[in-house]
This record gives structure tokens, C-alpha cells and sequence, in this order.
């Protein structure tokens, strides 16, 4: 029978951090990380928005998807405190369209604010409209997230979504 033990975090012992550092470099040298892969990490984090946070995933349409497959739109859903957005990303020859509604309190206005849909290599705007919808048409199908940004709410972003074409 094996026991777990666990450490308390803090600094690592010089012994380990030797250790460690051989490890990364043996793996460096077997199995090094694709040129793609670190220049589309580069990218990413050049999109981190340190001052947004970042809402909760809901739920999702996977339960479905394991049923009758990845056939027609994605669905996604969000949550940040009173705040809920609704998605729904479809793909189409290599360009994805992202219908969405921003729900707010009565009390918070009439919705207005910006929506910002980010990819790797491009970010594109468009306004709430007072019911809370927003869409995006023709995005290059790929990985992307929201930023929401609305009246008396701090700034908002989303995990990112893979709209892969």
C-alpha cells in the first residue's frame, strides 16, 4: 500500500531545484517543444488581460454531443456573479459565426456595454443591443474567447472556445 504525502508550498530545496532543472533540460533535448507551439504561446499570452475576470463556465452541450455527435452548433455558457452569457458558435468553410445574448439584473441598465471577440490574430467589437444580443459573422474559425465589458461590472472575458473549422 502506498502512502501520499504532501509538502507545504514554499521554496523547493536546492537538491529538487537541480533535479528539476535536469529534468527540463533531458526533456529539451528528447522531446523538444514544437516551433508552432511556442510562437502560438507567445501569442496567447500576449492576449492575457490581467484586469478582466474571468467567468465561470456553466455548462456545455458535451452531454449532448456524446448522444448525437458534434453535428450543428456549439452551445456555451457563462456566469459572473448577476451576469450570464449565452453562445452559440456554428462553423462553415473555414469561418465561424457567434450568436450571443448578455443577461443582466433590471437593475443594471439596459444592457449596453461592448463585446469583444478575440482570436489569435485579431480582435473584433460590437455593441450590446438593448435586449442584451450581440453577434459575429464571418470570424476565422479557430480558437477564440469574449471579453464583455458593461456598465458598472468590472471587465470580463471568457475561456477560450475552440470554433475549429
Amino acid at each position: 500500500m502506498s502512502r501520499k504525502t504532501t509538502r507545504a508550498p514554499g521554496p523547493i530545496s536546492d537538491d529538487d531545484a537541480e533535479l528539476l532543472e535536469r529534468l527540463g533540460r533531458i526533456a529539451g533535448t528528447v522531446d523538444p517543444v514544437p516551433d508552432d507551439v511556442v510562437q502560438a504561446a507567445k501569442e496567447m499570452f500576449g492576449l492575457r488581460d490581467p484586469m478582466a475576470v474571468l467567468m465561470e463556465t456553466v455548462d456545455q452541450d458535451e452531454a449532448l454531443a456524446a448522444v448525437r455527435g458534434k453535428v450543428g452548433p456549439q452551445m456555451h455558457f457563462f456566469e459572473y456573479g448577476t451576469v450570464a452569457v449565452d453562445l452559440e458558435v456554428s462553423t462553415h468553410e473555414g469561418f465561424a459565426s457567434v450568436l450571443g445574448v448578455v443577461t443582466t439584473p433590471p437593475s443594471s441598465g439596459d444592457g449596453s456595454g461592448v463585446v469583444s471577440l478575440q482570436t489569435s490574430g485579431a480582435s473584433f467589437d460590437t455593441a450590446v443591443g438593448s435586449d442584451g444580443r450581440f453577434s459575429f459573422v464571418r470570424i476565422p474559425a479557430g480558437m477564440l474567447r469574449l471579453r464583455i465589458e458593461l456598465p458598472g461590472e468590472p471587465r470580463m472575458t471568457t475561456r477560450w472556445v475552440d470554433a475549429g473549422a
